[in-house]
């Protein structure tokens, strides 16, 4: 997707059926044909609903299984999934509804939560289907108010990047092993065409009154994108924002890779070992990814809840300490983050290994 695309632009004109078909079929993979689709009852994902409905229906293959998540947390939430497999199967699409049933509530972050456990689910019915590719609707606008939020974090390249038109679900599931990739066909979508597509269709479509709840913190970042957009910050400027920070990593990943070979000098007994002359001088955006790859490649849980390492203060903070170091010819002594052991000798051997279990404090 291109930001030439038609489907890239920020009238209201409805995204037609087929024209959502399309997209989809333009981010799926070859071979990539038996397909999850979430649905929430809301006006993205019922315009994704009916673009799959479209999609099957050209005959190439594809079979789609609509899925909805009843979290429980509004009364009205087992009738609106209840409405969303009745719809499907009027499509013609195999659809059932899934219920979050937490041992108890959490006391906060229970968007958190429930993404969490809609995500899991979604896994569960991905792989019962005999799916690798789970459908989201997640827009343009979505993009937006993400990378708003991983802006007022404070986070790099790599938050301001947003959301990936395709990603592994391990990374956002907070589980690995899932084999399921996630695919985001409307990032390039402006919210406002699906909206008009519901309206124009007359097709059934609820809203979901915590959009509008200013206890989230996307709720109000979302109120705010109007008068962002008055002075030129349109969610289509985000989204390309996202595209080229995202056009940024998977460059500084190339190097990165790259520079971790040239440094790698063996992978022994549990052990990874780096040349530390290697890292020494280059640039400090590198050397914080060579390291971020050495922790995952060392296992145990370096990847963190969501696989991407440790976090980015901790990283740069250990970078900065082991190139310090480095360029004085003095050891580093053990360090430990997230599960991993690192060391530096003074004639530059940079070693990584898990770290054992902590021993108790004696009173």
């Amino acid at each position: 997707m291109t930001p030439q695309d038609p489907a890239n632009t920020d009238d209201g004109a409805p995204l037609l059926p087929e024209e959502g078909a399309a997209l989809i079929a333009a981010a799926l993979a070859p071979g990539e044909k038996t397909l999850v689709a979430a649905v929430s009852g809301g006006p993205d994902s019922t315009v994704l609903m009916h673009a799959v409905a479209a999609l099957v229906a050209r005959g190439e293959g594809h079979r789609a299984t609509i899925v909805s998540i009843d979290h429980g947390l509004r009364p009205e939430s087992t009738g609106e999934a209840a409405a969303v497999v009745a719809q499907a199967g009027a499509l013609g699409l195999a659809a059932r509804s899934r219920r979050w049933e937490p041992d108890a509530a959490p006391a906060a972050g229970i968007q958190q939560a429930a993404r969490a456990a809609r995500y899991r689910l979604l896994a569960d019915e991905a792989r019962a289907a005999g799916a690798t590719t789970l459908l989201t609707a997640h827009t343009q606008d979505d993009q937006a108010e993400t990378v708003l939020m991983r802006f007022c974090a404070g986070s790099g390249i790599d938050g301001l990047a947003g959301m990936a038109e395709r990603a592994p679900l391990d990374a956002v599931a907070g589980e690995a092993g899932t084999g399921i990739t996630l695919v985001r066909p409307f990032l390039c979508v402006a919210k406002a065409r699906l909206i008009a597509a519901c309206g124009d269709f007359g097709w059934w479509h609820v809203r979901d009154p915590a959009n509008t709840d200013f206890r989230h913190t996307r709720a109000r970042l979302r109120a705010l994108l109007p008068a962002l957009a008055q002075e030129g910050l349109t969610p289509s400027r985000l989204t390309r924002l996202a595209r080229r920070a995202g056009e940024t990593r998977e460059a500084l990943n190339h190097a990165a890779e790259v520079l971790f070979t040239q440094a790698h000098l063996a992978d022994c007994d549990g052990t990874l070992t780096l040349d530390g002359a290697v890292l020494r001088n280059a640039p400090v955006a590198l050397v914080r990814r060579v390291l971020r790859r050495a922790f995952l490649a060392c296992g145990g849980d370096a990847a963190g809840a969501h696989g991407y390492g440790p976090g980015l203060e901790k990283i740069e903070a250990l970078t900065s300490a082991l190139q310090q170091a480095l360029r004085q010819g003095k050891a580093l002594p053990g360090r430990t983050l997230a599960g991993i052991r690192l060391a530096c000798t003074a004639d530059g051997r940079v070693s990584l290994s898990r770290a054992g279990p902590r021993r108790a404090v004696r009173a």
